[in-house]
């Protein structure tokens, strides 16, 4: 990610919790993605923007010590104990150099959406591919505000994070567009599938919801997207049980050079 375009703060000192909640959410559909891909032992991967490297443990396990995972991010503060055959690399996928032709898999999930050069950045992940190599891309699509029961700050929750996504250059619809992207890249054999996982208030699974609002929340405030009382209002329903409501949904992509 780029130091002008991603809305969140790696410095945050909930920000390791926030992208752990992230993980609880989208892992266990990721790791069957690249199961299904084939990631076997001895290959060669790429995980970038790896977060607090969830994923790069489990490729770590999964390729072995024959494999090798190299896992970047802007910031690696959150990335520690992946196992010895992890590469952890600072690097910006638009403006720093990636070898070529070298990974059997390329990773990327909740990059491309926060990139205004996301093709740039797409077509840098392809070139990264050895020839028969995949790649898997996986971005948000943003939920309607729906819930059971009715939250009605759920729409001035989810207008605001709409606004302040597209106010950075970011696209909270990104997902939709990634099947048309790999294909535009050069990729064949492009094949998607949306998943839509569900929180409950006062549980771990919408901790995501609650302190992604709970960083970005005076950000909002300033920009007169939301009022203090809104902020509140907003994290103590999510915090409240009794409620069943969307998170960001995922659009898993995948394809393989030629």
């Amino acid at each position: 990610m780029t130091t002008t375009s991603y809305i969140y703060d790696q410095a945050w000192p909930a920000e390791k919790r926030r992208l752990g909640a992230l993980c609880l959410l989208y892992d266990e559909g990721t790791r069957r993605h690249l199961t299904a891909l084939g990631v076997a032992r001895g290959w060669q991967c790429l995980e970038a923007a790896a977060g607090t490297g969830s994923v790069a443990r489990w490729l770590s396990e999964t390729v072995g010590p024959d494999g090798r995972v190299v896992a970047t991010d802007l910031d690696t503060r959150h990335l520690d104990g992946l196992g010895a055959n992890v590469e952890v690399r600072r690097h910006d996928i638009v403006k720093d150099p990636l070898e070529e032709g070298r990974f059997d898999l390329v990773h990327a999930r909740a990059l491309l959406e926060h990139l205004p050069e996301r093709t740039k950045a797409l077509e840098k992940l392809v070139r990264a591919l050895k020839p028969g190599g995949r790649l898997l891309a996986e971005d948000v699509v943003f939920p309607p505000p729906a819930s059971d029961p009715d939250l009605p700050v759920l729409h001035k929750l989810l207008g605001a994070f709409l606004a302040g996504f597209k106010s950075v250059g970011a696209d909270p619809y990104y997902g939709l567009r990634l099947p048309a992207a790999l294909t535009a890249a050069g990729l064949v054999d492009v094949a998607y599938e949306l998943r839509a996982p569900v929180s409950e208030t006062g549980t771990p699974t919408v901790d995501f919801q609650a302190l992604s609002l709970e960083q970005l929340g005076g950000t909002f405030v300033a920009a007169g997207l939301l009022t203090t009382e809104e902020v509140q209002e907003g994290l103590q329903r999510l915090r409240t049980p009794g409620c069943v409501l969307l998170p960001p949904m995922m659009l898993a992509a995948w394809g393989v050079r030629r």
